[in-house]
C-alpha cells in the first residue's frame, strides 16, 4: 500500500490549516481523520494478506521504539491527569506512532507531483514574504499556531511560509536543497532551472534567520558528500566534474547570502542570546530530571514541551535529545539512536543502487540528527524515519522484482541455448 497521500496530508498542514482558516472550518480535525482513514488502509491491507517486507533487525529496532513509547506513556498515565498524558503522548509521538504500520503489512512512500507543486507554492510564498517584509497570514492563522515573535534582532521579518515556525520553514527548505544538491553533485545539474532553484531556496533560507536551519543545512551538504561519494563513482563521473558543481554550487550560495543583507554588515546572526537561554534551560531540565527517581530517569516522566506559545504550562526543550530522554528515559533514548542508526544503515545500503532518493533523504536525516542539538525537532525526524522505511520496503520489493527478472531472462536464454545444443545433436545423429 501506499502512504504518499498520507505524507502529502502531514506536510501541507499548513496550508491545510489556512484554507480552513479562509473557510471557517478549523473545527473539523482533518490530521485526526487523516491518521485514522491511514489505520484503516493498513488494516485493510493486513486482511488483504499484503505481509511486512522489513529486515528483522530494523524490525526488532522498529518494535522496541514503539514499546519504549508506549511504556513511558503508561507511566505518565499513573502519575498524571489522563488528559494531559494523552496531550503529551500526541504532541511527542503522534507521528511516530505511524511506524508500527510497516510491523503489520507493506507500505511504500515514492513522493510525486503533488509534493512538488507544493514545494514550488511555498518556496514561491516564502521569497514573497521575504520581499514583502509581511508574514502575509491572517491572525486565526497566527493565533492557531502561535506565532508571536516575528521579526528577528535585527528587525527582519523571519518567514516561516505555511509553517508553525521558521525553523520548521527552514528544515522544509533545506529537504527541497538536499534534492537540488543531488542534482548538482550528480551531474543532472546542467538543467538550467536547478542552479537558480537552488539559490532561490538558499535566499529563502537565510531569510528565515534560524540558526538550526544553517546547521541542519551545512551539515545535510556535508553528510551528502560523504553518502553520495560511492554512488557517484559507481555512476562513473569523472572526479573534476564533481569537484565543479560542488565549487559551482558553493560559490552560488556564499553570492546569495551576500547578497541578502550583507552578512558582512550585519552580525545579527551571530547573536549568541538564544544560545545562551537554551543551554540554561537544558541545565535547569536535566537537574530537574536528577530528583525524578532511578524509575523515572530509566523509563521517561511522560512530559513533553507544549506545541502552541500560548498555551498555559508552556515550555520549550530545544534538544531533540533532552524531549526524547525526559519522555521516555534513557531506555528510551537508547532505542530511539537505535532505530534511527538502523534506518541510515539501510539507507546508505539502499543508495547503492536507489541513490535518486535515498542519497538525500539519508543525508537529510543525518542533518536532522545534528541540528535536533539546538532543537526539538522530534516530528521532522519521525516523518522522515516514516518516509525512509517506506523506501527502504520499496527498494527492497524493486530488487526483489529485479533479480525476478534476471532469473527469468536466464532461465529462458539457458532455455534457448539447451533447445540450440539438442536440435544440434539431433543433426549430427541424422
Amino acid at each position: 500500500m501506499s502512504a504518499d497521500w498520507f505524507v502529502l496530508v502531514i506536510i501541507t498542514g499548513g496550508l491545510i490549516m489556512l484554507l480552513q482558516v479562509s473557510t471557517g472550518t478549523e473545527a473539523i480535525p482533518v490530521q485526526t481523520l487523516a491518521r485514522l482513514i491511514f489505520a484503516l488502509q493498513v488494516v485493510l491491507a493486513f486482511l488483504s494478506g499484503a505481509r511486512p517486507a522489513l529486515p528483522t533487525h530494523l524490525a526488532v529496532a522498529l518494535a522496541l521504539f514503539v514499546s519504549s513509547a508506549v511504556l513511558a506513556t503508561g507511566l505518565s498515565l499513573a502519575g498524571a491527569p489522563q488528559q494531559d498524558a494523552w496531550d503529551s503522548f500526541l504532541f511527542m509521538y503522534g507521528i511516530a506512532m505511524c511506524l508500527p504500520a510497516y510491523l503489520v503489512t507493506r507500505v511504500t512512500v515514492s513522493g510525486g507531483l503533488l509534493l512538488k507543486l507544493y514545494c514550488t507554492l511555498v518556496v514561491g510564498f516564502g521569497l514573497l514574504q521575504a520581499l514583502k517584509q509581511d508574514l502575509l497570514l491572517p491572525d486565526a492563522y497566527r493565533e492557531k499556531y502561535g506565532i508571536v515573535f516575528e521579526r528577528f534582532v535585527n528587525g527582519d521579518v523571519r518567514v516561516l511560509g505555511l509553517f508553525a515556525s521558521p525553523p520548521r520553514f527552514a528544515e522544509f527548505l533545506v529537504f527541497i536543497a538536499v534534492f537540488l544538491q543531488h542534482h548538482l553533485l550528480s551531474g543532472k545539474g546542467r538543467k538550467g532551472w536547478v542552479l537558480p532553484a537552488y539559490a532561490g531556496v538558499m535566499f529563502v533560507l537565510f531569510n528565515t534567520y534560524s540558526r538550526s536551519g544553517y546547521i541542519l543545512w551545512a551539515s545535510t551538504l556535508l553528510a551528502q558528500l560523504l553518502v553520495a561519494r560511492r554512488s557517484l563513482s559507481m555512476s562513473g563521473m569523472r572526479s573534476s566534474l564533481v569537484r565543479f558543481y560542488i565549487s559551482l554550487s558553493l560559490v552560488g550560495t556564499v553570492l546569495v547570502f551576500l547578497l541578502a543583507r550583507g552578512i558582512p554588515a550585519d552580525s545579527s546572526v551571530a547573536d549568541s542570546t538564544s544560545l545562551d537561554a537554551r543551554l540554561g534551560n537544558w541545565q535547569k531540565i536535566l537537574s530537574d530530571m536528577g530528583g525524578e527517581g532511578l524509575l523515572r530517569l530509566l523509563f521517561g516522566t511522560g512530559r513533553s514541551a507544549h506545541s502552541n506559545f500560548l498555551e498555559p504550562g508552556y515550555f520549550a526543550l530545544d534538544n531533540l535529545f533532552l524531549a526524547i530522554l525526559l519522555y521516555s528515559g534513557v531506555v528510551g533514548l537508547i532505542c530511539f539512536l537505535g532505530l534511527a542508526g538502523m534506518i541510515l544503515s539501510e539507507g546508505k545500503h539502499v543508495s547503492r543502487f536507489h541513490s535518486s532518493k535515498a542519497v538525500p533523504m539519508t543525508s537529510f536525516l543525518l542533518g536532522l540528527l545534528v541540528e535536533g542539538i539546538f532543537v526539538d525537532n522530534h516530528n521532522t525526524v519521525f516523518l522522515v524515519e516514516f518516509v525512509m522505511i517506506g523506501f527502504v520496503v520499496a527498494a527492497r520489493e524493486s530488487g526483489a522484482t529485479d533479480v525476478e527478472a534476471r532469473l527469468t531472462t536466464r532461465t529462458s536464454n539457458d532455455g534457448q541455448l539447451l533447445s540450440r545444443r539438442v536440435k544440434g545433436v539431433a543433426s549430427r545423429g541424422q
